[in-house]
Formats: structure tokens, C-alpha cells, sequence
């Protein structure tokens, strides 16, 4: 007895194909959820906690600890030794505000690879 091929064996075959696919990919979307830093990124209750955890470490330092920031914004020429920073970094809602506890964008400061300042934006 040989095997015939029908149009509906096929869209059967194809279905169970894309059912799999689609059990799979929900697998590793899961997995990834309970990987440490693909996950929620951490919040910072104030801004001088922030200050404590951020200021004066290194740009790799902070990726490691935030992720990637929203935004990455250059701040003039990095030769200039009159200007404060070289870049800033933005973080939506990664900072709470003290009076509404909102959460609020943060920027971070750069000075050439480190750290400089942190603040919530206005």
C-alpha cells in the first residue's frame, strides 16, 4: 500500500509544523525572561542611591548592570577639558521620582569611559 500526498496531509503536516514552531519559540522566550539581565532592569528608589551605584564606574560597567540605554547622546568634543561630560546616556523610567514616585527618565553622565553624575530628568 503506498502513501498518497493530499493537499489536506500536506496543510495537516504544515500546521503541526507551525504549532511546534510556535511551542518552541514561547520555550525560549520564557527561558530567556529567567536569564539575570533579561529580565526588568533594576529600579533606583532616589537619585542619590543612583549617585552611589553609578558614579565613577566604567561604561561597560554600568551596560553590565542596566542593559543598553534608550538613548546615547554626544556632548561636544571630548578634548575640551571646560566641559563636564562627553556624553549622556538616557534610561526611561529607571528612577523614581521622590515626590510623585513616579518613574521617571534618567540620564547619565560621561566623562570620556567613566561615570560623572546622574540625575533625573526635568
Amino acid at each position: 500500500m503506498t502513501h498518497e500526498t493530499t493537499p489536506l496531509s500536506n496543510r495537516t503536516r504544515i500546521g503541526q509544523a507551525s504549532r511546534l514552531a510556535m511551542v518552541v519559540c514561547c520555550f525560549l522566550a520564557a527561558a530567556l525572561l529567567c536569564l539575570p539581565g533579561c529580565s526588568r532592569r533594576e529600579v533606583f528608589e532616589t537619585e542619590s542611591a543612583a549617585k552611589a551605584a553609578l558614579v565613577g564606574k566604567t561604561s561597560r560597567d554600568i551596560i553590565a548592570r542596566l542593559g543598553a540605554p534608550n538613548s546615547v547622546a554626544m556632548a561636544g568634543n571630548a578634548d575640551d577639558r571646560s566641559r563636564r561630560f562627553t556624553e549622556v546616556w538616557k534610561y526611561s523610567r529607571l528612577i523614581r521620582d521622590p515626590k510623585t514616585r513616579e518613574l521617571k527618565t534618567m540620564n547619565v553622565y560621561f566623562f570620556r569611559n567613566r561615570a560623572v553624575s546622574v540625575e533625573i530628568e526635568k
